[in-house]
């Protein structure tokens, strides 16, 4: 946490003095919030359909 507490001073410089570990954190989420919006989305795959077993041949016709 305090890493993460460095990290984001680093980003931001803080204005207020004694900014807790919870508002870090907050503002992390808030980052990562920013990130996965600008994140181009993914179209959904199809499901492959099961291969069937081919008919089994009768002896004799």
């Amino acid at each position: 946490m305090d890493t993460l507490h460095s990290m984001m001073r680093t980003l931001r410089p803080e204005t207020k003095s004694g900014t807790g570990h919870l508002n870090v954190f907050r503002e992390f989420l808030r980052h990562l919030d920013s990130i996965q919006r600008k994140a181009p989305v993914k179209p959904a795959r199809a499901k492959p359909q099961p291969r069937r077993k081919p008919a089994k041949r009768t002896r004799g016709s």
